[in-house]
């Protein structure tokens, strides 16, 4: 894909930047602005906790399709149209799931939901480097990075206070309203950005996908990457429920707890961006992961003790959180520039095996016959120990800087 490792030869004219990170937001909001509504969705619906996660599983599925679709069908039909068609999608599933009778609708509601979604966020990256030179698109990409982690931070406390006081499905409603607008602000303003789409050989693009499984350093930094970066949504699964029936938690006090520790991943982000060429790649990503294997040791000790409380139970998740927010950009940067021939395939790949290896985990979580909070220590110790696996033995030449 060609957008995604060459600069463009004709700028096409530039959307606003305040554009590109409200469409780009909008891919992940949805995972995290149901969180602390899933408890009351499960009495309503009449499931349990572990059947009511299946919900962001089903949401990490769609996003994992879209992450390898939607890049390749926007380079043969057009950004615009394929941003249309999935914020049209995004807001149909929305409705959709304020209506949606059974758990079983939800999830389907979910899938086609995050395919929709995930066209921001796809799409976002792409149309920056359709309309910006090299300099300006590596700081508009990062100014993008930065709302992805920093707009989880905050939808969890406008979700649960929008299920106190009006029910869970009202933050679907919100979410169909807030992307109608989006849907007809892209259709009035956005232009076409890709001015050099045309036939896309779709098999050649899958052989090169699948030929990555070749590059062992590749699939290392995919691996433990993946398993890195999505262990966090154990606690996302896991945590409404604990809180509430542990600790009697309203929605809105579950948001609070959920933005002191998207908080923690937020400052890892932030020092990863300084560190940055400054310590090699497999150094930090090796450190994080044996921080977080060692956080989640922790975390599994107190909760064999019977110690868990707020506070034992958040002061492991922010560690191993800081930890994600640190290794994320260093896993990715690895496992891309491992494969500098196929870039756009390496990200797609990439960003599928991240999303299923978190739909996996949360899967993982609610289907264990054990206590939730224990269910979820084990899944983090366990996808912590393939990340430091994974990272561990990587070759020498990996510890030059990149």
């Amino acid at each position: 894909m060609s957008f995604l490792h060459s600069p463009p030869q004709h700028l096409a004219r530039a959307p606003t930047l305040r554009f590109l990170v409200w469409i780009t937001i909008a891919g992940t909001f949805p995972i995290h602005i149901f969180v602390p509504a899933l408890p009351d969705a499960a009495q309503d619906l009449g499931v349990s906790a572990g059947a009511m996660q299946l919900s962001i599983t089903a949401y990490l599925i769609g996003l994992s399709l879209g992450q390898l679709m939607l890049g390749l069908l926007s380079d043969r039909f057009g950004r615009r149209p394929v941003l249309l068609a999935g914020l049209l999608l995004y807001v149909l599933s929305s409705a959709a799931l304020v209506v949606a009778p059974d758990l079983g609708s939800v999830l389907v509601a979910r899938v086609f939901q995050a395919i929709g979604g995930c066209s921001g966020l796809v799409l976002g990256r792409a149309i920056t480097r359709d309309t910006a030179g090299p300099d300006r698109a590596t700081a508009q990409l990062a100014i993008l990075g930065a709302a992805i982690s920093i707009g989880p931070a905050f939808a969890p406390i406008i979700g649960g206070q929008v299920a106190l006081h009006f029910g869970w499905r009202a933050v679907f409603v919100l979410l169909a309203c807030m992307n109608a607008v989006l849907l007809a602000i892209t259709l009035a303003t956005l232009p076409e950005t890709h001015a050099g789409r045309g036939d896309i050989n779709i098999r050649a693009y899958f052989q090169r996908i699948l030929a990555l499984r070749q590059n062992s350093v590749f699939m290392r930094f995919c691996i433990g990457g993946a398993f890195a970066t999505t262990s966090f949504y154990a606690f996302v699964g896991a945590a409404p429920f604990i809180l509430k029936t542990r600790f009697g938690l309203t929605p809105d006090q579950v948001g609070v707890a959920f933005l002191v520790v998207v908080g923690s991943l937020t400052l890892g982000s932030l020092l990863a961006s300084r560190l940055a060429g400054r310590l090699p790649v497999q150094a930090v990503v090796r450190a994080a992961s044996l921080t977080m294997l060692a956080a989640s040791l922790f975390l599994l000790g107190l909760i064999l003790a019977g110690w868990l409380s707020i506070l034992s139970l958040h002061l492991p998740i922010m560690v191993i959180s800081f930890a994600i927010g640190l290794c994320s950009p260093f896993a990715m940067s690895g496992a891309i520039s491992a494969e500098a021939a196929a870039i756009g395939a390496a990200s797609g790949f990439y960003g599928c095996t991240q999303m299923g290896t978190g739909a996996a985990i949360i899967a993982a979580t609610g289907m264990l016959p054990l206590p939730l909070e224990l269910a979820m220590a084990l899944v983090l110790l366990a996808a912590s120990a393939v990340a430091a696996a994974a990272f561990c033995p990587m070759p020498r030449r990996w510890f030059s800087k990149r």
